[in-house]
């Protein structure tokens, strides 16, 4: 007697509908059976977090370290994506991410960012630079993406008096900078 035989039914490009598996020797059919395939879940695309590289992480209320004046820092978009092999590519192929800030005029950010779904880099990186107070100034950044809502609060506090900004690139903040070279 011959091992029962399955065969697996597709339709275009889109996951397998059913299963037909027959039994049976020789050409002689002894059973048959047809069953629908389990349905393959669909590919994903969620936003995970809003964050600040190289930042720790934020306390169980969402709140971060105070950013100073001036600070130059990377706001983080984390997309969580699940992509499937068999599945369909994830529709529509851009996505957009609805940005806010509750201070625009310390930590503006853009409006919207453009993600493409189908891309597996994450994170999205916008270099941001904090804006100068003159006190203490909480301010909170939102992002929504497919309904799902993430924040991340922080407090921007002015540069102590006598504060030295390295310009953007230099690895050592020791060295002294004067305009037109060191």
């Amino acid at each position: 007697m011959r091992r029962a035989k399955t065969f697996v039914g597709c339709m275009a490009a889109s996951a397998c509908a059913w299963v037909l598996t027959v039994g049976g020797s020789g050409s002689e059919v002894r059973a048959a059976a047809i069953r629908a395939r389990e349905p393959q879940p669909p590919s994903t695309i969620q936003l995970q977090a809003v964050r600040f590289r190289g930042v720790p992480a934020p306390d169980a209320f969402g709140t971060v370290r105070d950013l100073e004046s001036g600070d130059e820092v990377e706001l983080e978009l984390v997309i969580q994506r699940t992509i499937y092999a068999n599945a369909a590519p994830l529709n529509p192929p851009v996505r957009d991410v609805a940005l806010t800030s509750s201070n625009p005029q310390v930590f503006p950010v853009p409006s919207v960012v453009r993600v493409l779904a189908n891309d597996m880099d994450s994170p999205y990186v916008l270099p941001m630079v904090v804006r100068p107070v003159t006190e203490p100034t909480p301010v909170e950044i939102t992002a929504v993406m497919d309904g799902i809502t993430r924040k991340v609060k922080f407090k921007v506090v002015p540069s102590p008096p006598n504060a030295r900004r390295s310009p953007p690139g230099w690895d050592n903040p020791g060295d002294v900078w004067r305009p037109g070279g060191r």
